[in-house]
């Protein structure tokens, strides 16, 4: 069987089109959108290559010059006539770089005309270029999502990327559902989600990342940067280097995990947090709002307010956190850095384990972290957060805490307001206070700062000075609470048969272990 081989190569301005039957390539000679009429030599829009590559098997390569390509076909014409450009078979499109290379929707001194982008169960590429001021609104559904790209059971790969100024009213930007996407060297800026997701919509969707930044964005309902709605199947965001920042919702200023979504967000252990930052909610989660399920590893919650609670994170689904920080949180009301609320699924408890929580501050109550929910947090740093009662944390539950560390949180550090906190191999500097219903109790191996004003029921109290505590780099990703002195009461004096085997950083623990978050040395 003879391979098809077509080899037409003309001078600048001519279409190329090098193919096989393993790969075709298109050049475009044309940036604006006429009526399509077939991809010839020197007369070959963007439209009009999508379109042939569409009719070939494996699909095609569509390769751009520098300049800006206009899509302007009616928004009324819904086939790959007009409208957005309709994806059906695997197309890789490749620009001379994102500041030289754009496709927008609509003429410049227009408004957001149509999406551009719609992937039909197959694969887009892009690489090395912008796409922009892609819009979509009314209807329901994927109808109203994705101002710039949508696909149901699609692959989005993006090289090089920058999405730029999209309009939806779910997902800004991007939407995909029960799909797949690895961002390389992408920014996502400027974007609007109308009702949730000014940057992503993502619906049982596992992502990939490097150096990604989305930045800018903004939805006047849920999640400034990226809205997970209900699956039964959790989307993901495994992303090395990447930056949320400067986002803002009404609820989730970076994210929003809907009731019955699942976001689990793990870089696994890459040398770098995925940092959410200076992000706001008008309402709750100045970061995170999730009313499902959010699970996150190595993520560093820094700088973000909310105007009522949960300056970093808001939960009233269930939250499991470990390997972060959240600092510099702040929150109107209480949990400057973390609010762990009930709904959602509060049965199975939210878990916070070796987080630190530093320079958070709350309006009333909870600096730190304030807990009404069933919750298990171990290995636990707490420094110079503020509040008015419970700089450190204000409980409303019984629930239990392990291996923790607090110094120079606003005193008294510990406020338990409600139920009974069970607190084990555990040191306090600044103090305890309760209202009536709350109470604290000992499970072993705890400490306390001598003289705070309002002391820790049973617990023995030390000098500042003996038991040597600090705060700075652990050997993480991030600084914590320590003590800096080998023969400090907190070490070895812990009790034995506590489930937590690892400290803040990760190390072993010894038997009997240290107390508080760190294990020496």
């Amino acid at each position: 069987m003879h391979h098809v081989r077509i080899f037409a190569v003309a001078l600048a301005g001519w279409l190329c089109v090098i193919g096989s039957a393993m790969a075709t390539t298109f050049v475009p000679t044309r940036f604006d959108d006429p009526i399509p009429n077939g991809c010839q030599p020197n007369d070959c829009s963007l439209r009009e290559a999508v379109i042939a590559a569409n009719a070939l098997p494996g699909g095609a390569t569509i390769l751009l010059a520098a300049g800006t390509y206009h899509l302007t076909r009616p928004t009324t014409i819904n086939d790959p006539a007009g409208d957005d450009l309709d994806v059906m078979r695997p197309i890789s499109i490749v620009g001379q770089g994102s500041g030289l290379t754009v496709i927008r929707s609509g003429h410049v001194s227009d408004g957001p005309q149509t999406r551009v982008f719609e992937i039909h169960q197959t694969q887009l590429t892009l690489r090395q270029l912008s796409v922009r001021h892609g819009g979509v609104a009314g209807g329901s559904g994927a109808a109203a999502s994705g101002g710039c790209v949508a696909g149901i059971g699609a692959m989005l790969v993006a090289e090089q990327v920058e999405f730029d100024t999209c309009r939806a009213d779910v997902g800004g930007a991007i939407a995909l559902a029960r799909s797949r996407a690895e961002f390389q060297a992408v920014t996502i800026r400027a974007s609007l989600g109308r009702q949730a997701g000014g940057a992503l919509a993502l619906t049982g969707t596992p992502t990939t990342g490097s150096a990604v930044t989305v930045s800018g964005n903004a939805s006047n309902g849920d999640g400034g940067a990226v809205h997970v709605a209900p699956s039964s199947v959790a989307s993901t965001m495994a992303w090395r280097d990447a930056l949320i920042v400067s986002n803002q919702a009404l609820r989730g200023g970076a994210i929003h995990v809907a009731a019955g979504g699942r976001l689990v967000i793990d870089n696994g252990g890459a040398a770098s947090l995925l940092r959410l930052s200076a992000n706001h909610a008008s309402q709750s989660g100045g970061a995170v709002a999730a009313v499902g399920e959010f699970d996150a590893r190595w993520v560093a919650l820094l700088s973000n307010t909310a105007t009522d609670d949960g300056g970093g994170l808001h939960a009233t689904g269930r939250a499991l956190v470990r390997d972060s920080e959240l600092a510099f949180n702040s929150a109107g009301r209480d949990g400057g850095g973390a609010a762990l609320r009930s709904g959602g699924n509060p049965s199975a408890g939210h878990v916070i384990d070796r987080v630190a929580f530093t320079d958070n501050s709350a309006g009333r109550h909870g600096g730190g972290l304030v807990v009404t929910a069933s919750a298990t947090l171990q290995n636990i740093s707490s420094h110079s957060n503020e509040a008015q009662s419970g700089g450190g944390i204000a409980t409303v539950t019984s629930m239990r805490l392990d291996h923790a560390s607090f110094l120079g949180d606003t005193p008294p550090a510990v406020r338990i307001a409600s139920g009974i906190l069970h607190v084990r191999n555990s040191v306090i500097d600044g103090g305890c206070t309760f209202v009536v219903g709350g109470a604290l109790g000992s499970l072993g191996g705890n400490a306390q700062t001598l003289g705070a004003p309002t002391p820790c029921p049973s617990m023995p109290a030390y000098p500042s000075a003996q038991l040597a505590l600090t705060y700075g780099p652990v050997g993480g990703l991030f600084d914590a609470v320590r003590f800096n002195s080998a023969t400090s009461p907190l070490r070895n004096a812990g009790v034995s048969g506590s489930p937590v085997t690892q400290d803040i950083r990760g190390a072993a623990r010894t038997l009997p272990p240290d107390i508080g978050a760190w294990e020496w040395p």
